[in-house]
């Protein structure tokens, strides 16, 4: 059971304010008023971003009103925040730092990209359009949503992750004024939009030659990549090898959803089925969406340094070693 107070040890709920409306409106409110709920049975701490230009203290002073504990105002120093993949930047930034246990996001054009990308990003159970959410008995928190054409309710159990998400529509919850005492803290943080990752473009090296449809049949061999290739030097790289040993490249969802490849690129269960010869994977775990779609291959090879990858148990040779390693072998032979 959790220990009445805060402590070291409980981890927060964490509201986040859709960037592209005002601090205080009524679906924020919702949000605010629901985790306020739920951190008197959890014994932890409401915390609330917001993001602009300049703060209003009406609309921080209305957050702590109706069960904010902590608010954190991202004050913009340079151009508007207008694209939510900066947003993920600051937002993901924010969560490494404070380690909530559980994210509330609104349903809203930036919350179903922001909710995805972080889901990604941090290996987070993610539900989509919870219409409640609930403690158990065990202190298991419990999200419901209609399922099956909303002919049913599900109830949902994020297990093997210790971030949880949920993004929520306006009006499943009530707001409500708090009536507890309120411990107020207010931390304003000043950040630039311009992030060091090219952001835009997702065809930006010669590698890329058109944005145009991809043909895996092409191909007797195909190198997949996953989370595990990080950036956009290293598919570049990668991309650079294929060219030079004449395989294709696939990717998973992780890649296109932070926009470092195009769509067309994509391989699963939301992507493309493929059936080479040869699928070799670097840095890939292995989701089911994934293997849906590389299940006709005839040789699969995994490379990835986490022997307890899922991607492991669908392979016939695996090879558990740092990509990096291996891209670096690779390249000596290929094309040094």
């Amino acid at each position: 059971m959790r220990q009445k107070g805060f402590d070291m040890v409980t981890k927060n709920i964490l509201v986040i304010n859709d960037c592209s409306k005002q601090c205080d409106d009524e679906h924020a409110l919702q949000l605010i008023s629901k985790a306020h709920d739920l951190s008197i049975q959890m014994a932890c701490r409401v915390e609330v971003l917001c993001f602009g230009i300049n703060e209003c203290a009406d609309e921080m002073n209305r957050l702590y009103e109706y069960g904010a504990d902590s608010i954190y105002f991202y004050k913009n120093t340079s151009v508007g925040l207008t694209d939510y993949r900066h947003f993920a930047e600051v937002v993901s930034t924010h969560i490494n730092k404070q380690m909530p246990e559980l994210v509330l996001i609104p349903t809203s054009t930036m919350g179903k990209s922001l909710s995805s990308i972080l889901s990604n990003r941090f290996g987070a159970g993610l539900t989509a359009d919870c219409i409640d959410i609930q403690l158990s008995e065990k202190q298991e928190l419990i999200f419901i949503r209609a399922a099956m054409s909303d002919t049913v309710l599900a109830k949902i159990v994020c297990i093997n992750c210790e971030l949880k998400l949920g993004t929520v529509k306006p009006n499943v919850f009530k707001s409500k004024k708090r009536t507890t005492a309120r411990q107020e803290i207010y931390e304003k943080i000043d950040f630039e939009t311009r992030i060091n990752t090219p952001l835009y473009t997702v065809l930006s090296t010669r590698q890329y030659a058109q944005k145009c449809s991809v043909d895996f049949n092409r191909y007797s061999t195909i190198f997949c990549l996953g989370r595990g290739v990080k950036d956009q030097q290293n598919i570049d790289r990668f991309f650079a090898l294929a060219e030079k040993m004449q395989v294709g490249i696939a990717v998973t969802r992780t890649l296109v959803e932070e926009n470092l490849v195009d769509k067309e690129y994509q391989v699963g269960q939301s992507g493309k089925s493929i059936s080479p010869k040869i699928y070799v994977s670097f840095g890939l775990s292995g989701a089911s969406q994934h293997i849906v779609g590389i299940k006709n291959a005839d040789v699969i090879v995994a490379v990835n340094h986490d022997k307890n990858a899922p991607i492991f148990d669908f392979s016939d040779i695996v090879v558990e070693e740092d990509l990096n390693l291996i891209l670096a072998e690779m390249e000596a032979r290929f094309i040094q």
